[in-house]
């Protein structure tokens, strides 16, 4: 009971609404929904922001620090005393035979028993404290891993961030590209039919506008 009263209960809170669904776009609307409301330009901060707000992997890892902290104070609970009560209530029934009429009688009796001990464990041998120096340990433990989720999302969040910027920035370098060798292609044709090219450098940048439309 001591040791139930000092390290307490930890309660997790609910899983995101997204996973409570079949599929995403059936699934129950929750406050994870809200995040992008408002933002017109997403900037990498942000994006980072909402990444960990709604990420599950740093979320079990910030709940682990929390099961890790309370099995710290349940390794510390070792050192208190352990009170026990018991009380238990009992009935019997004895029969005597009687010799004048050989007849019976019962006699009905009621026992109660209640104990109460007190445990207290001086030495164990440094058990208890390597077990709290473990538990400690492992609190620190998660708090490393914590860290080591959190660096891993945001540079996750980073990498897909500057991979659009390059996809949008490549994009714009091909539309550039295709409106160059357009232009090139359209001059070639005038100088060709003037006759002051040859017909293999028609051919060339029609080449080069292909692969600018596959670009």
């Amino acid at each position: 009971f001591l040791s139930a009263f000092c390290t307490g209960c930890y309660e997790y809170p609910k899983p995101p609404a997204s996973l409570l669904g079949e599929s995403y776009t059936a699934r129950e609307q929750g406050a994870a929904d809200k995040l992008l409301e408002g933002i017109s330009s997403l900037t990498l901060a942000e994006a980072q922001k909402i990444a960990l707000l709604n990420n599950p992997d740093y979320i079990s890892a910030s709940q682990a620090i929390e099961a890790a902290r309370f099995r710290y104070y349940q390794a510390m609970s070792a050192w208190m005393p352990t009170v026990n009560a018991s009380f238990n209530l009992g009935h019997s029934n004895t029969w005597n035979r009687h010799s004048e009429n050989h007849g019976h009688n019962r006699v009905g009796s009621f026992s109660t028993q209640t104990a109460l001990t007190v445990e207290w464990l001086i030495f164990d041998g440094l058990a208890r404290e390597f077990s709290i120096m473990a538990q400690k340990s492992a609190v620190e433990y998660q708090k490393e891993m914590d860290a080591d989720y959190c660096r891993k999302v945001m540079y996750a969040v980073a990498q897909a961030y500057n991979n659009v910027l390059l996809a949008i920035a490549q994009r714009r370098i091909a539309e550039e590209n295709r409106k160059f060798q357009q232009i090139s292609l359209k001059d070639t044709n005038y100088k060709f039919q003037a006759g002051a090219v040859p017909l293999s450098d028609v051919l060339n940048f029609e080449i080069l506008m292909n692969g600018a439309d596959v670009d």
